[in-house]
């Protein structure tokens, strides 16, 4: 069966949203659950507060976590006590309370988290309160504080190799042809779009992979081309400490 983009969203949003968002409802009456939230801004510059709940699931005693609703927030009104009522009128229209709350999961924001005046604190004031501040925020500090140390010439190493290998289609496949001698998987290099290490972990771990490959691809480089380039990224890669910062990261 086929269904064009208009009809399909109008099921999504008419039927199968009601029914879903009926089920959640009834798993949350007479239980606790806890909160994800997060504040997102669409094409449209609207602005939204996204609610997911998780909960011990009745039939099977499985938790889950579903998609609650999406609480359009206003504009002028962004506030810590606008939030929490726009939170609060969301949730009086579902009959549930925020009594039922046990957790609150968020990211670190003062409007959300903070410490006198904010949505965590006021959901807090209603019952006792488990926070757990969004895990990826905190994983994000944890590796710009362990990678301030880090020297410079690290990323430039990556630029690098990676702008060197890439510019040149006859030089990407020679590096093929040294990723199939090694039996690597044969994938191209990827490019650090961002200076956060902690995005840049796929570029990281896809270095690594293929480190051996790219030695010798070096070792060949800098043998038949008389750029400079070739040299210096060998020399780097020579360097026991070079690989150690990219294991690190």
């Amino acid at each position: 069966m086929e269904l064009g983009r208009t009809k399909m969203t109008s099921i999504t949003k008419k039927i199968l949203h009601k029914d879903k968002n009926s089920q959640i409802v009834a798993e949350l009456k007479d239980s606790f659950f806890s909160l994800l939230l997060d504040e997102s801004t669409d094409n449209t510059l609207d602005k939204y507060l996204c609610v997911l709940v998780k909960n011990t699931r009745k039939s099977d005693g499985k938790i889950c976590t579903d998609l609650f609703g999406m609480i359009r927030l206003e504009p002028t009104n962004l506030s810590a006590d606008g939030i929490f009522s726009q939170m609060r009128e969301f949730f009086v229209g579902k009959n549930l309370s925020f009594n039922q709350i046990d957790g609150l999961a968020c990211d670190v924001v003062s409007v959300m988290v903070g410490a006198n005046n904010s949505v965590y604190q006021k959901l807090k004031d209603s019952k006792n309160l488990v926070l757990l501040k969004f895990i990826c925020h905190s994983a994000h500090l944890c590796a710009a504080a362990g990678t301030a140390e880090i020297p410079k010439n690290v990323e430039e190493f990556v630029r690098m190799v990676v702008n060197y290998v890439s510019s040149s289609s006859k030089r990407t496949a020679i590096l093929m042809k040294f990723q199939e001698y090694y039996k690597t998987t044969l994938n191209m290099l990827l490019k650090i779009t961002d200076k956060r290490w902690l995005a840049a972990h796929q570029c990281i771990a896809r270095l690594l992979d293929l480190w051996s490959a790219l030695e010798q691809f070096f070792v060949l480089a800098s043998a038949e081309d008389r750029q400079d380039a070739p040299d210096k990224i060998l020399l780097e890669m020579k360097n026991p400490f070079t690989k150690a910062y990219f294991l690190f990261l």
